[in-house]
């Protein structure tokens, strides 16, 4: 049996309406035919189009289902009996094909569009709405609710973001939390908060969120920097940038960004994880692991770093240690910006 024929095969096996059936399989590859196919023999078994309900997660596969549906439906009613056989042969059914069973497929396009309640296949989202709307005391909703469209949602969050923009604390949150998004996925972030407002309710202390990443909140960033680098540190810098600017194109540059470096801040720990700490992983080395006796080209280590490598072996290894820290710092105060911003943003919301 040819491969395709197989995989018709495994199409009309999952479209029998007697079997539970899951379906795993990639776009295209005719998961909607065989819904659709379903459908068809359930109602061909005398299925009232009423108790059936089709559930799928997008508009557009709701509407192209029900239009396959009534399309095929609509042709059975207008076939012949030799066209309508081979129709439903290729269905699946093979037995029990007779006048009754021809008239019952000719009939079902008219039932299924003119029965009371009939046939409903709907997206995931609105058969939930339906269910809120009949339940509302239970579910805690108002039973007047609405759903909320990808443009409204939008509308909202503008609105809410000039709502924050203009209020004393909201605008100091918004600036802090724009540091680290950009203007591409602030709107998709935004949408991300309303949707997950819930859960994102409960607001962590300063400290908690330093514990959950090892740190002391007493200990800020610029202090933790100073208990590991000091003065000794910012003279090896020059004497690092000094002999690689003597260097080759590549030496040079580092030496440019090292030419940056007037103190030990966030700056410091960055630059020197650049050019310090290897950006990728082979058998040899791991990804940021320090470059011992590699951070320059040989030609700079012997003639202009060679009393200085030692020093500066021991520098990379500590900036690769530290790494993890600044990390942890890092993440933590964008974890802390993000949470003052959606208290304002979610204050906002309800006002």
């Amino acid at each position: 049996m040819k491969s395709n024929d197989m995989a018709t095969l495994a199409q009309i096996q999952a479209s029998n309406p007697y079997d539970s059936t899951w379906l795993s399989a990639n776009a295209g590859s005719g998961k909607t035919r065989v819904l659709t196919d379903r459908v068809a023999r359930l109602l061909l078994e005398g299925v009232s189009p009423e108790n059936i309900l089709c559930l799928t997660y997008t508009k557009a596969a709701a509407s192209e289902m029900q239009n396959r549906l009534f399309e095929r439906l609509g042709k059975w009613a207008m076939l012949d009996d030799e066209s309508l056989r081979i129709s439903l042969t290729q269905l699946g059914i093979e037995q029990g094909l007779n006048k009754q069973t021809f008239k019952q497929a000719r009939t079902l396009f008219a039932r299924a569009i003119e029965v009371p309640g009939s046939l409903k296949i709907q997206t995931i989202h609105s058969f939930c709405s339906s269910l809120l709307r009949r339940f509302p005391l239970e579910a805690e909703v108002s039973p007047n609710f609405t759903e909320i469209d990808e443009w409204t949602t939008q509308a909202l969050c503008t609105e809410i973001l000039e709502k924050i923009s203009t209020d004393e604390i909201g605008s100091v949150s918004l600036a802090n939390f724009s540091k680290f998004v950009s203007d591409v996925n602030l709107t998709e972030l935004l949408t991300d908060i309303l949707k997950n407002r819930t859960v994102l309710s409960e607001f962590k202390s300063h400290s908690e969120i330093y514990s959950e990443f090892g740190l002391n909140s007493n200990v800020s960033f610029a202090e933790c920097l100073d208990n590991h680098f000091d003065s000794k540190d910012l003279k090896l810098i020059k004497i690092l940038r000094t002999g690689m600017k003597n260097g080759g194109a590549r030496d040079k540059a580092s030496a440019k960004k090292l030419f940056r470096i007037e103190s030990i801040n966030l700056e410091f720990i960055k630059t020197l994880e650049d050019i310090l700490l290897y950006k990728g992983s082979t058998t040899k080395r791991l990804e940021y692991s320090a470059k011992t006796d590699s951070f320059a080209s040989k030609a700079v280590l012997s003639k202009f770093l060679n009393s200085s490598i030692e020093q500066l072996n021991k520098l990379a290894e500590r900036i690769e240690v530290f790494r993890q820290t600044r990390i942890s710092y890092e993440t933590s105060e964008k974890n802390m910006c993000s949470l003052r911003f959606l208290k304002s943003f979610s204050k906002s919301l309800y006002k």
